[in-house]
């Protein structure tokens, strides 16, 4: 059970109390130090779960004729949330926001926000993937790609601030 008591030495640690308690009633702490890593391991396995359950619906699952989403789909976004997650760490830096999200077309969005940068993907069952980017200044950008041909890279370095916002590109 995690105890957010504001006696951690400092907001990089965290007091993780364990059960049972000790003999004089007292809750056994210890100070677990977090890192960028744990929160970003957190984070795709809380998206690798929210995917198998996508799997599992049924058709119309949104009871306007939701399509069903394939294995085949749910796992290529968890590899590009993979790739997302490898860059992110490697960068020191952890997402705001990383959130899967079912679309009735069969489609699966990826949402992501770091400080003021905000980007959508979504991988369609055609194998596109369509990226919307936006920062607070109003800057904004789009890219409609094939999986093999999608500029990830560019994206994930203007999210974490190295790079620029990428051009619009729209493929049909």
């Amino acid at each position: 059970m995690i105890n957010n008591d504001t006696t951690a030495p400092s907001a990089d640690y965290a007091i993780v109390s364990f059960e049972p308690t000790l003999h004089s009633g007292d809750t056994l702490q210890t100070f677990v130090t977090t890192s960028e890593r744990a929160l970003l391991e957190r984070q795709l396995h809380t998206l690798m779960q929210d995917l198998e359950r996508y799997e599992r619906y049924p058709a119309n699952w949104d009871s306007y004729g939701g399509a069903c989403f394939s294995e085949e789909l749910t796992d290529q976004v968890y590899r590009y949330a993979k790739r997302l997650c490898t860059v992110f760490e490697a960068e020191g830096t952890t997402p705001d926001l990383f959130e899967p999200g079912p679309a009735g077309d069969g489609s699966i969005d990826i949402e992501l926000r770091l400080g003021t940068r905000a980007a959508l993907f979504t991988f369609y069952p055609n194998n596109n993937i369509r990226g919307l980017g936006q920062q607070s200044s109003g800057e904004h950008a789009e890219h409609v790609k094939p999986n093999d041909s999608f500029p990830l890279e560019a994206w994930t370095a203007w999210l974490t601030g190295t790079g620029m916002l990428p051009t619009t590109e729209v493929e049909s």
